[in-house]
């Protein structure tokens, strides 16, 4: 990791290739946001739902930050992408998704409902049971 700037970082290393096994380079340019809050009580949050199925050959983990929600399902060769926003607006705002790559249906929604979640628990989203393994809450000082 190389810092550019102080909200910009470039990242360079190796990794195997999955389709040809061979280790190759590669490049990533990181732009730190802030995390915004989605709430009228101004408090931000972050949940980690996460999906094992090894046997049945399907993993996937879904990740909300703050305004963004990022979900990634991989069932045998078959990849499924999204990405969510929270946009400002008039109310309370809405999340809007930005991304969507694949066909399966991924658990983000259930992210951004206040009490859904809990840490331990356990989400059942068509197919598949997602496990709850983060929901942190905080307000900046």
């Amino acid at each position: 990791m190389y810092p550019l700037s102080a909200t910009q970082t470039l990242e360079h290393g190796s990794s195997t290739d999955p389709v040809t096994g061979e280790t190759q380079a590669y490049e990533e340019h990181w732009t730190d946001l802030p995390i915004n809050s989605t709430s009228a009580s101004q408090t931000k949050m972050c949940v980690v739902l996460r999906l094992d199925a090894t046997a049945q050959g399907v993993r996937g983990v879904v990740v909300r930050l703050g305004g963004w929600c990022q979900g990634v399902l991989v069932k045998g060769s078959d990849v499924t992408v999204e990405r969510w926003e929270f946009v400002e607006g008039e109310g309370d705002g809405e999340w809007k998704r930005r991304v969507r790559i694949g066909d399966a249906f991924l658990p983000c929604a259930v992210t951004w409902k206040e009490g859904e979640v809990q840490v331990g628990g356990l989400v059942k989203y068509f197919d598949f049971v997602w496990g709850v393994e983060e929901v942190v809450e905080w307000r900046d000082i």
